[in-house]
């Protein structure tokens, strides 16, 4: 990447670098897209696939039902702990 391009980024960004932000940052870019372009050199024409395990996997989920319900009443009831108005559920933060 070359000064010019920075300023156009720059501009794009809404930044205001200085002249020393900016050297930096031109050099810093350019090591980092020099290390990525070795990545072309890496021979992986006999690389095999990746298998990803998640691609073979089934829906463990239940499907959603919906259930109305037709008091609060009738809904506490079936949760494992209540004061009588709210559901009681494990501590989950201190």
């Amino acid at each position: 990447m070359d000064a010019q391009t920075l300023k156009k980024y720059e501009k794009a960004a809404k930044l205001s670098l200085t002249d020393a932000e900016a050297k930096t940052m031109l050099a810093d870019t350019n090591s980092f897209l020099e290390r990525l372009n070795s990545f072309n050199n890496i021979p992986t024409q006999n690389a095999e696939p990746l298998i990803y395990p998640q691609t073979h996997t089934q829906n463990v989920l239940r499907e959603d039902i919906h259930v109305k319900f037709d008091s609060r009443e009738d809904l506490l009831k079936r949760a494992p702990e209540t004061d009588g108005e709210y559901f009681i559920v494990p501590k989950v933060m201190d």
